[in-house]
């Protein structure tokens, strides 16, 4: 409730005392490279990754100090994992993998990364440990008869 009564979204939080340094510029070039091999002319390709952090509207100005900052949006999807865990303790994807005995997992994988990296990883979890194919359609799971 707490969340819902606020002015604005809690990702658009403002730290203006982190700079880009906090964030991973290898995971920007690759959701930039990403993002350029699926359209042609692509707005992002002439931009640097601070200009792209811009344009996603990641870099704000705090409303109510006037400071300019990283976002904890930006912060989540490109941040190094201590710059993560320094502003958000409590962030991790718990993957868990039960068959044999329900009381107690048979594999487990705590993902404690930015947001890009941790699709990955859920994603190679999941192939690891379905039997079937798994095939996504953008977010709906599709059934691959063989």
């Amino acid at each position: 409730m707490y969340g819902r009564k606020q002015n604005t979204y809690f990702v658009n939080r403002v730290y203006p005392n982190l700079g880009l340094e906090f964030l991973d510029f290898t995971v920007i070039k690759k959701a930039k490279k990403l993002a350029v091999g699926r359209v042609d002319n692509h707005a992002w390709i002439d931009m640097n990754e601070e200009e792209i952090l811009r344009s996603l509207g990641l870099i704000l100005t705090d409303s109510d100090t006037g400071k300019e900052g990283i976002t904890l949006a930006s912060i989540l999807l490109f941040g190094k994992d201590s710059t993560i865990m320094s502003v958000l303790p409590q962030y991790k994807t718990d993957a868990i993998y039960r068959v044999k005995n329900m009381d107690r997992y048979d594999d487990r994988e705590v993902i404690i990364t930015n947001l890009i990296d941790s699709f990955r990883k859920l994603m190679d979890f999941g192939k690891k440990h379905l039997n079937d194919v798994f095939v996504l359609d953008g977010d709906q799971s599709l059934r691959q008869d063989s």
